[in-house]
């Protein structure tokens, strides 16, 4: 996947859904996460998770789901001094 500004983790992790022929009913049943949080992942909006490390765990877990090599997401993951609702 090609690393520009402009195309996102939750984008990024989406696309591979997309990709995969995965919808999101299914994946949200695959990985007992609620459809609602999934959609706020691919659209990047962390504002609703208490902490960075719930949403670096749920992006870590989406992530090992879809197949995407968690090196290859691991430097994007919000950082442990990130607020939500910041990026």
């Amino acid at each position: 996947m090609e690393n520009t500004p402009d195309f996102f983790l939750g984008a990024r992790l989406g696309a591979a859904r997309i990709k995969a022929g995965i919808s999101l009913e299914k994946a949200a049943k695959d990985t007992r996460i609620r459809v609602m949080r999934l959609r706020e992942i691919e659209a990047d909006d962390f504002s609703g998770f208490a902490h960075p490390t719930y949403s670096r765990l749920f992006l870590l877990d989406y992530a090992e789901y879809l197949g995407v090599p968690l090196e290859e997401i691991r430097p994007l993951l919000p950082d442990r001094t990130w607020a939500a609702g910041g990026g």
